[in-house]
């Protein structure tokens, strides 16, 4: 079974941090972070954001979420963006 890299256990909640505080971000939903083998990191996360927030905004935050994560060590990352309509209604994490 994978887990997060213990290197970076206590820095990853520093990097969701960072991420949650870009434009347009309403919320990180799902981080996943692991090593497939050693100093070779990999990160999934979804993104949410308001439904009118432009392709090309959210194209530059899928850029800039991997930008950070590629400045720490992440070699491989996925970031999904979703669309949110009534974000007040959502249940707080």
């Amino acid at each position: 079974m994978q887990r997060s890299p213990r290197e970076l256990d206590d820095l990853l909640p520093m990097y969701i941090e960072k991420i949650a505080q870009l434009p347009n971000v309403l919320r990180v939903k799902e981080p996943s972070f692991w090593a497939l083998h050693s100093m070779f990191f990999v990160a999934s996360l979804r993104l949410e954001v308001h439904h009118t927030v432009s392709r090309a905004d959210k194209d530059a935050l899928i850029w800039a979420v991997k930008e950070i994560l590629a400045e720490r060590g992440f070699r491989r990352t996925t970031v999904e963006v979703e669309d949110v309509i009534n974000f007040d209604r959502l249940p707080s994490v």
